[in-house]
């Protein structure tokens, strides 16, 4: 009885564990995907998000058969699927908070219709097209960690010598500099960026953000939009999620 017993537990352990990968596999494939159309190239020298996000997914041990679909899937290159669908939503939140949910799906009625449900039972609003929208600025976003030892704020007074960056944010108890640059200037930036510093630095982000300047003070929503926010995450089609508040 104990063999069998230890054997239905380690049973129980690979599923669970076998659907954490799957899900971590569906979140690295939706970030290829996006990626790959976002930065209109299934080429990693090319592609700056891409490259970020496929580095991401072969340190997650993901077959390379994977990230190939997921790349043409986002390149427009495979025919055997279904088309891809892009779709923008947004939600009032409690507190004044406003929520951007970028999607891709297959199905944009199974899409809208989860989100709705989610909304409906937890508090969102969805707002008419552009209600929220107006607010929110496209910019690129590039993260990146430094080696032990580096002075952040040389790296970051260096950095202004980049021409189309906007703004930089560093964050010492990570060991983080976060660039904002102009849109059009993201891939130059990010290829001076891995050009001036090398080795020395490890890209942890490369992406198009959506950002605003009219930001609200949500500490005293703070449980409410949090949660709010990892219910989005969770739903099958969502992509991306902007926000904005601040706790």
């Amino acid at each position: 009885m104990s063999g069998h017993s230890k054997w239905a537990t380690i049973k129980r352990a690979k599923e669970v564990t076998d659907k954490k990968r799957a899900s971590v596999f569906t979140k690295l494939s939706k970030d290829i995907t996006v990626a790959a159309k976002l930065g209109e190239s299934g080429d990693i020298n090319f592609n700056p998000m891409l490259r970020v996000a496929v580095d991401k997914a072969k340190a997650a041990s993901m077959p390379n058969d994977n990230i190939q679909r997921a790349i043409d899937r986002g390149t427009g290159a495979s025919s055997g699927d279904s088309a891809v669908i892009e779709n923008t939503y947004e939600f009032y939140g409690p507190g004044g908070t406003a929520f951007l949910v970028d999607t891709e799906t297959d199905n944009a009625n199974r899409t809208i219709t989860e989100l709705k449900t989610l909304a409906t039972k937890n508090g969102l609003k969805m707002a008419n097209e552009g209600s929220i929208s107006w607010q929110f600025k496209e910019i690129g976003l590039i993260e990146f960690t430094v080696k032990e030892g580096m002075d952040l704020d040389d790296i970051v007074l260096s950095l202004f010598e980049i021409e189309g960056i906007i703004d930089t944010t560093r964050i010492p108890e990570e060991n983080l500099i976060k660039v904002q640059t102009e849109k059009v200037e993201f891939k130059s930036v990010f290829d001076k960026i891995k050009e001036k510093y090398g080795d020395d630095i490890n890209i942890e982000k490369a992406e198009l953000a959506k950002v605003t300047d009219a930001m609200v003070d949500a500490t005293e929503v703070a449980e409410k939009v949090e949660k709010l926010e990892e219910l989005l995450e969770d739903t099958q089609d969502v992509v991306n999620i902007w926000t904005n508040y601040k706790l």
